[in-house]
């Protein structure tokens, strides 16, 4: 053999033996350390994100953001949604439009018959008073 290929099968021998140690030192030192020391670290900065759904027993469902009604006699669902501005009053739709959902069991709410009523009195445009993906 030549000088080349010997100093190649002393490096590539180095290298195998480096990386081993390294993976052995990663699994079985590094990696156990970190995930003890994340285990009990307290997620979402402490701050609530706001309520997603509702846990629903019986109508009117009622959050900070929202008011959801439901009339036997005319079978409309009334939704009183709070928010400053255009893009508040959306997110809060939303929010009531995904509690709905998620009270009736229901994939879509097209079917039904809901007025959305701005309670800030904000002008909205009629795609604003419909349930979303709705024709």
């Amino acid at each position: 053999m030549n000088s080349t290929a010997k100093i190649y099968n002393v490096v590539m021998q180095f290298s195998v033996v480096v990386f081993s140690i390294t993976l052995a030192w990663f699994s079985f030192i590094y990696y156990p350390k970190i995930v003890n020391e994340y285990k009990n670290v307290a997620t979402g900065g402490g701050q609530p994100a706001g309520q997603v759904s509702a846990n629903f027993s019986n109508f009117p469902i009622e959050t900070a953001s929202y008011r959801i009604e439901f009339d036997k006699n005319s079978q409309n669902y009334y939704v009183f949604v709070k928010g400053t501005t255009v893009g508040g009053f959306v997110e809060n739709k939303n929010s009531a439009e995904l509690v709905l959902k998620s009270a009736l069991s229901l994939q879509t709410l097209c079917n039904l018959n809901i007025i959305y009523v701005s309670t800030e009195k904000l002008i909205l445009d009629a795609n604003l008073k419909s349930s979303n993906n709705c024709k």
